[in-house]
This record gives structure tokens, sequence and C-alpha cells, in this order.
């Protein structure tokens, strides 16, 4: 079967390659054909951010049909600050959560999909050595400090509260202690037998 010229020309390695007449989905499925040949980080660029946001839901339903060789939770929007410059207000959760998501998949290597408005995609970020100082692995079985666990969240913007609803919000409450991380769905139960790990789950 004869391979679609778009995928010819990715095959070359040229060092950039210009696509015109693409409209609608037609973009999507471009950047798809694209991912499956290349299978390496891909990086989308829109002029706005309702236009990441429409990319985005094409990508994701190429991917629901196969077309786009990726897992769903690779395929990442990495959406602009909801603030105006100058203007004295903290982000929505949601985009910090699911930026800092983008940047630490990245900083290990993972082959994602990413779709990003220009002005997210030019803004200035977190240096990986500071995303990697002020993150923390946790298994099972390893020996961690509770009030020293709690003063690292709380140094890094968590807010303790007496019941973890929204991300950035951590609670302790005798060997248990809940923590809705920044990126993630769901938050997550740490269950301690003195200072040791003992299990660790979703809820």
């Amino acid at each position: 079967m004869k391979q679609h010229p778009l995928l010819d020309a990715v095959a070359q390695n040229l060092p950039f390659l210009t696509v015109g007449g693409l409209w609608g989905s037609s973009k999507a499925y471009a950047a798809a054909l694209i991912r499956r040949e290349t299978a390496a980080p891909c990086l989308l660029v829109t002029p706005t951010q309702k236009r990441a946001e429409e990319l985005f839901e094409d990508l994701t339903f190429f991917q629901k049909i196969g077309l786009l060789p990726v897992a769903p939770e690779h395929i990442h929007l990495y959406s602009q600050w909801n603030i105006a410059p100058y203007e004295h207000a903290a982000p929505l959760r949601d985009i910090v959560a699911e930026r800092l998501t983008v940047l630490d998949k990245l900083s290990n290597h993972e082959n994602i999909v990413v779709v990003a408005p220009d002005e997210a995609a030019l803004h200035r970020t977190i240096p990986r050595a500071a995303l990697r100082e002020f993150s923390i692995l946790v298994g099972v079985g390893e020996e961690l400090n509770r009030e020293q666990l709690a003063a690292m969240l709380v140094d890094t913007g968590y807010k303790h509260a007496h019941l973890v609803e929204s991300r950035g919000e951590f609670s302790i409450r005798g060997g248990i202690l809940d923590l809705f991380p920044a990126f993630g769905d769901r938050p997550i139960r740490i269950e301690f037998f003195g200072d040791t790990v003992e299990s660790l789950r979703e809820f």
C-alpha cells in the first residue's frame, strides 16, 4: 500500500517541513500521522487558547479510534495562565496542575504529545533542577518523616486542611497523610507505621 505523501516527506528528516491547506480536524489528522511516524515527543503550537483546546479534542478523538498511537494520558493541553499581566491573583489550580504534569513528564523524557497556545509555549517555566528539587518520590516500605514531609509541602505552597478536597491540599490524622498532588486526578492516601510508608492508594 502506498504511503501517505506527508509521511514520505517526514521520513526524509528534513530540517523543516511546511504543510498547507489544512483546516478543521485535518490539522490534528496531520499531526497524528507525523507522531505515528516519528514516535518522539511532539509539541503543537496554536495561535490561541481556543484553537489549542479544539486541537486537543481532535487529537483525543484520533487516539480513541487508534489513529494516534499513544496512551490517553500521553496527550496534554498546556494552557496559558488565566490571569492578566500585573493582576494580583493566583492562576487556577487545574492549570497549574496541567502545566506541572507536562513539565514533569518532559523532564522524565516521556514521549508525550503537548498542545499549547503560543503564549503558553513562550512563557518561561520553572527550571528542571528546581522542579526536581521540590519533588519527592514516595514508595511503600520507605522511611519518611511525616513532620518533615508536611513542612516541605507547606514550603512548596500546599495548604494544610482538615479535609482534602482540592489540588494543593493535605491533611494529617494519626498515621495517615492525605494529599492532593499538583498533578493527578485524585488525592492520595499515605498510611504510615511509625515512619515507614505502609501503603499508598488513591481515594
